[in-house]
């Protein structure tokens, strides 16, 4: 391990306590400035005290060495350089990010640094501490009160040592993002002993931005003296032209997953903002993917984007309708791009599509990734009997009966993993309130016992009476105790459609944008069609814009057979050409003073070999080319 390694070159007792070199900085390009506790009209440290009971506040588990947790919710929206946030990632290293980031590790970044680890966070005391180890003190909690005050404390928090136990020290420090003014204050409690001393960068105070070109750095390899505080000020005048797109939402403003049975087809639609400040124009160009878990594209389509003002945006459609005549677990991505975009972090969107099959007369709905064991467990101390989670369901078909749900439980506590499965649980189904949209009358429900339950797997609560809907529904899963867990999986996507439910009542569980839950939905299957509403009459894909357009094949992958759909804005001769992936040609329809119009060509490709292919419209007025893949 790089870290064991350098501390070859450790001289352990070189590092001593002092102020500051500086005492306040900035601004920077976009226009934050900070001060410290001894610069004239520097914050006053005032420690905010979340630790429970008394303070209110939520102890984080999970963080280790070198490591983060998260999503967890700030309550509020908070504005951070050009964008708003809504969560935060916490890492053990002494870091908070609004971006996705699993570590910072020793030797730290210099801030700013564009393209490193660290993008887009704060760096109270970026150092190499550790929450792991037998007996280690440290520890991590977060309170908000959701309206405009957030804060993290790390509590005794040790640095990391290459020795037994393999942690010394205790800081505790805390960060605190205030909604009112968008300022950011670092508090420190709480500093003793002393961490690594290399030839690298060993610790780094300050804040930098998305891009990671932008930022303040207070101190590097400097240790603070207890107590004191430091206060980054929000600019009230941003002279930096931003441009900067972003997909806001693929198919509902939530970026909520949805369940498709296979062979259906769906219009894509995606809105686009521009979350900067400054007019984003052409060229500027939204591109819709359909990925499998690999990665692996089955579907593209692009639209070209008009000019975006600063705070507005676009909802727009995209011109090729989806085809799904395989199932699985895929994401819809909406990747925007601008030669001037300014953030390229936000570029893309994904929203989870589930494509759903019937097996031996039913169908099961569910946002959990196939084939694989939870990577985590979500309970509640104290919650049995009222507390446990749910989701909201879109069927891919009505009506339909709901006939069981399945389960993926384990036996203990996260406090007390020893403890055996010795509380059952209860499933339900619930109507939507027609006009709230909250979960409402009960219409099926079953209390399991643990006596019929094995933990560590999946189990089945078939319903004695099975709810039949007609509309969304709700499934929600309740604690018989504190000795049973729900499985989480936080691979995704995510579907963003789970709650928690605490005391009864029900709210997004705060970590839904980052964990799907271990339940699935068991329909009977009579009734499961593909849904093709989004075809037109004629079954014509085309969605004109202007011009000569081509069409993405459907299916695609295919088979045995595909269908290729073009248009001609007035009469013309047309050339349809299919190529190999060598370049070869391996087909090819001609038409001659063609009449304007939608065309449709029937393509077998039974005798092709499996591969990628390039098909191309070659007409007087341009030359169009898409890729289809056929597979065997």
């Amino acid at each position: 391990m790089l870290k064991k390694i350098l501390l070859l070159f450790f001289f352990l007792f070189s590092i001593v306590q002092y102020p500051f070199a500086q005492i306040s900085g900035g601004p920077d390009a976009f226009g934050y400035s900070w001060l410290h506790t001894n610069a004239p009209g520097g914050p006053v440290y005032n420690w905010v005290d979340i630790l429970p009971p008394n303070g209110g506040g939520t102890q984080m588990y999970g963080l280790e060495d070198d490591n983060s947790v998260g999503w967890i919710p700030i309550g509020f929206d908070f504005r951070y350089y050009w964008n708003d946030y809504d969560k935060v990632r916490i890492g053990s290293n002494g870091w908070i990010s609004f971006n996705n980031i699993s570590n910072i590790a020793h030797g730290f970044p210099n801030i700013p640094t564009p393209g490193g680890a660290g993008d887009n966070f704060l760096a109270p005391f970026l150092t190499d501490l550790n929450f792991g180890g037998e007996s280690n003190p440290g520890a991590v909690f977060y309170w908000s009160n959701n309206v405009d005050s957030f804060v993290v404390t790390y509590y005794e928090a040790p640095f990391w040592t290459n020795s037994t136990p393999d942690y010394t020290g205790s800081n505790t420090f805390q960060v605190i993002l205030n909604g009112a003014d968008n300022s950011i204050t670092f508090q420190y409690q709480e500093q003793t002993g002393f961490g690594p001393n290399t030839t690298l960068i060993d610790a780094v105070f300050g804040i930098e931005n998305v891009s990671g070109t932008i930022g303040l750095e207070c101190a590097n390899d400097v240790y603070f003296i207890a107590p004191s505080a430091i206060k980054f000020t929000y600019p009230t005048n941003i002279t930096l032209q931003i441009p900067d797109l972003e997909p806001a939402w693929n198919q509902n403003e939530e970026n909520e997953g949805t369940f498709y049975f296979k062979g259906s087809y769906a219009s894509l639609i995606s809105n686009i903002t521009n979350v900067g400040n400054t007019t984003v124009d052409p060229p500027s160009t939204a591109i819709a993917n359909l990925m499998d878990q690999s990665q692996i594209s089955s579907f593209v389509s692009q639209r070209n984007l008009a000019s975006i003002v600063p705070g507005g945006d676009t909802t727009i459609g995209f011109p090729d309708v989806l085809h799904m005549p395989v199932s699985g677990d895929y994401s819809y991505r909406v990747s925007v791009s601008n030669n001037t975009d300014l953030n390229l972090t936000n570029n893309n969107n994904d929203v989870e599509f589930v494509v759903v099959d019937s097996t031996n007369g039913e169908v099961a709905l569910s946002f959990f990734t196939p084939d694989s064991m939870p990577s985590g467990v979500v309970m509640w101390q104290g919650g049995g009997n009222n507390s446990g989670v749910g989701m909201h369901i879109k069927s891919p078909y009505y009506p339909a009966t709901v006939k069981a749900i399945e389960v993926f439980v384990t036996k203990g506590d996260v406090l007390n993993p020893t403890v055996p499965l010795v509380n059952g649980c209860r499933v339900n189904v619930r109507e939507i309130h027609p006009i709230s949209g909250e979960p409402g009358n009960e219409l099926a429900g079953h209390t399991q016992p643990a006596s019929a339950m094995q933990a560590n797997q999946w189990n089945r609560i078939d319903f004695p009476s099975p709810a039949i809907v007609t509309e969304d529904f709700y499934v929600q899963w309740i604690m018989g105790g504190d000795s049973i867990a729900l499985g989480t999986d936080n691979r995704a996507p995510y579907s963003r459609r789970s709650y928690e439910i605490l005391d009864g009542g029900w709210e997004k569980y705060r970590l839904a944008e980052g964990e799907d839950l271990a339940m699935r939905v068991i329909l009977d299957a009579t009734g499961a069609t593909p849904d093709t509403s989004a075809l037109t009459i004629d079954e014509s894909h085309i969605v004109i814009n202007e011009g000569v357009y081509l069409g993405q094949n459907y299916p695609n992958p295919a088979s045995e057979a595909t269908i290729i759909e073009f248009y001609l804005n007035e009469s013309m001769d047309a050339i349809l050409s299919i190529f190999d992936n060598a370049g070869r040609m391996v087909n090819r329809f001609e038409y001659t003073n063609a009449d304007k119009g939608n065309y449709k060509v029937n393509v077998s490709t039974n005798k092709l070999a499996e591969g990628i292919y390039t098909y191309t419209l070659t007409t007087k007025e341009k030359v169009l080319s898409k890729k289809m893949m056929v597979v065997r």
